[in-house]
């Protein structure tokens, strides 16, 4: 990892048009939903808004932790939510430059967050923090009140480095460092398909991304 982030006209050249830069490492970038703003955080304890036409920085989000997660909200592209080195997740109100909700459980190191389709919950997939703590791998989470809804879901004992929601169906897929990936229902009671799940990477403790 390094502190830039490369914004790409993959049609007009083969070098970057912008550099966005960070003062440490860059743990993730998003496009918002409006197509013309970018988020991006990192390992300088910040989450950065940028402008996509312009590159410049729009507003840097201070965290007090290393940021290395990052997501944000589906249907609000005024919402953000990011996790980070010190078990902590917030949701962020851009319009109002502050915290919007804190996520306060027994969770470990954040690897990954998703909004559920309709933005009413998030899910986190975190390191097993303690012995006999492997329900507490993934946590969803009630958006608003920060309510855990849900958190015995997958009780294998491997972390999920990264999941992704199904564009039609109530379902999401998830890789796990087992070298596979499952499928789970994205609505209650959140079960994980043990019938079904794809094997054939080796992911050696990295993330893996996908799309469906």
């Amino acid at each position: 990892m390094d502190s830039i982030v490369h914004i790409w006209d993959v049609f007009r050249s083969t070098e970057p048009v912008y550099s966005l830069k960070h003062s440490q490492a860059v743990s993730c970038a998003r496009w918002i939903s409006n197509g013309t703003q970018i988020l991006s955080c990192g390992y300088d304890k910040t989450i950065k808004l940028w402008d996509a036409e312009t590159s410049q920085c729009i507003h840097s989000f201070n965290d007090p932790q290393y940021v290395t997660a990052l997501q944000n909200h589906p249907l609000d592209s005024n919402i953000f939510a990011c996790g980070g080195s010190q078990a902590q997740i917030r949701s962020w109100d851009i319009r109002q430059k502050k915290v919007a909700t804190e996520y306060k459980g027994m969770i470990g190191q954040i690897h990954y967050l998703e909004w559920t389709q309709n933005g009413n919950n998030l899910i986190s997939s975190s390191n097993i923090s303690r012995r006999n703590s492997t329900n507490k791998s993934i946590v969803v989470w009630d958006y608003k009140s920060g309510v855990i809804l849900k958190d015995y879901i997958y009780s294998e004992a491997f972390n999920l480095a990264c999941f992704v929601m199904h564009p039609k169906e109530n379902k999401f897929i998830a890789q796990s460092n087992g070298n596979y990936i499952c499928i789970f229902d994205s609505t209650h009671p959140y079960k994980m398909n043990t019938k079904k799940r794809f094997e054939g990477h080796k992911v050696s403790g990295y993330r893996v991304g996908f799309e469906i």
